[in-house]
Order: C-alpha cells, then structure tokens, then sequence
C-alpha cells in the first residue's frame, strides 16, 4: 500500500513520475486496456427482468443460483458489488447505479455512481460522467471514438499503519494513522490525426489528502511517536494538482494484440 507522506512531504513539492507500461500479450478476446466506445449502441437499460426470472424462488431455484448471482452482480442499472477499498481495509459490499443516456448522432453518455463500506469501516464513493463522441473525419482512420471522463471521489481509511520513511524502516515498529482524501478531474483521450494505431489522452486533477491520529485501545498513534520534522506532512497536508499526458499505441490482428500506454505524470503542491 502507498504511504501517503510522500504526497505530504514539503509545503512547496513538485514532484515528476514517468511511468511506462509495456503490454504485449497475445490474447482471443478484444478487451482493451484504455478506454473504448461500445460496439453498439445502448437500446436498454435496465435488467431487471431477467433478474427476477433468475432469482425468482421457485421449484427450481437451486438450478438457478448461478444465474441469479450473476445477475445481482451485473444487473442495471443498479447492481450490488463486492470488493475492498485498499489492502488491510477488509472485504466490502456496496452498489452501483449506471445510467446510460443516448444521444444522437452516434454519441454514447453514461452517470455512474459507485458506494462501497467493508467491515473495518473503510468507504469509497465516486460519482463519473463518460461519454464517447463519434468522429466522422477523414483522419481519423482507425473510426475510434472521443472519449472524455469527469469524476470525483472521496476515500476514508481510519486504520492504517506507518512504519516511518525510508526503505530501512522496521515493519514491527509501525504506529496507526487515518487518511481522508478527495479527488476531482477531467481526462480526455482522443484518436491521434492520420495515424490508425495511436491515441492520445491527458487528464488534470486536484488531490485534497487529509491525515490524523486514531484512537483506540493498544494503538500507538502517529503523533505519539512522530511529528513534522520525522514524518514531514502530518501537521499540515496541501492540496495537489495532478497532471498528466499520455500515448496508446496499438493494434490488434486476429489472434494477437500490443498495447501500450506510456504516460508522465506531474504533481504540484498548491502552497
């Protein structure tokens, strides 16, 4: 898991990643790993009615608990999902409502609201608007479409651990702190001019962490044992911006697909 004072480290950091991912993996299905429009367009929304005949109770309703699961998990526009928030955070269950909305001319939209709670008492919420615009240019070659992103998210983890700064540092002397932190953003990702097998993306967001103590009994909190000078952030934590700017190039033959994504990353503290 990410410690968050390297995101907290000076009242003035700038600080640059560059980030390359090399993928190249031969492969029957035509997933991709960025983001693409639908193949076709959305007549329907809504599965509610093959949700009740699944899980409908029944003679036969142990022959369909297969079916009835599955449809829990992927019906819409709202569907229950399972999973956590970070490691440690413990398994979570929560929903999703996705509501998709069609345009015309070619355009596909789509609001999408996800909460999830784990059993520690971690939760996420995130509420995203996508939406893929149809190009119809000479060049843009490949057909793929405009793709635009805005979203913001909020994450709060009450328990989690500190084992200082450094790759030095002893796990069996870690002390406990809480993290809250939002995030709001746009990012974009268009089909490069006249070339089939590249896109371009990028993508600008703001960071707001937030971080304290815990309290508790047989916890040794992060103030107890640290302050700024030896964990620099934990008094006073700025808010970011994140920028980013990327390529993806790919191409897919019959039996086997690259596809790349490399991208640089910048973060800005605000003061």
């Amino acid at each position: 898991m990410r410690i968050p004072s390297h995101l907290l480290n000076l009242r003035r950091v700038k600080a640059a990643a560059f980030v390359a991912t090399l993928l190249i993996c031969p492969r029957l299905a035509s997933a991709q790993a960025g983001p693409t429009p639908p193949t076709e367009r959305v007549t329907s929304t809504t599965d509610w009615t093959q949700w009740k005949s699944n899980c409908s109770l029944g003679d036969d309703f142990a022959k369909k608990i297969f079916s009835c699961a599955a449809s829990t998990f992927t019906a819409r526009p709202f569907h229950f999902v399972a999973q956590s928030v970070v490691p440690g955070s413990g398994v979570g269950g929560g929903g999703r409502y996705s509501r998709d909305l069609n345009e015309k001319n070619g355009s596909q939209d789509q609001l999408q609201a996800t909460s999830v709670i784990t059993i520690r008492k971690f939760w996420f919420a995130e509420l995203k608007y996508s939406s893929w615009r149809t190009i119809s240019a000479d060049w843009n070659k490949a057909q793929e479409s405009l793709y635009f992103n805005v979203y913001a998210r909020n994450r709060s983890m009450p328990n989690l651990p500190f084992y200082g700064l450094g790759p030095d540092t002893n796990v069996n002397n870690s002390v406990r702190f809480s993290q809250r932190d939002t995030s709001a953003g746009i990012e974009v990702t268009t089909p490069f001019p006249e070339v089939s097998w590249l896109s371009a993306g990028g993508k600008i967001e703001g960071l707001w962490p937030n971080v304290g103590g815990v309290t508790g009994s047989k916890i040794i909190s992060i103030q107890q044992q640290y302050t700024e000078l030896t964990a620099p952030g934990l008094v006073n934590q700025p808010p970011f911006v994140h920028e980013q700017i990327s390529l993806r190039p790919h191409h897919r033959w019959d039996w086997f697909e690259i596809n790349y994504n490399v991208a640089y990353n910048f973060y800005a503290a605000l003061h």
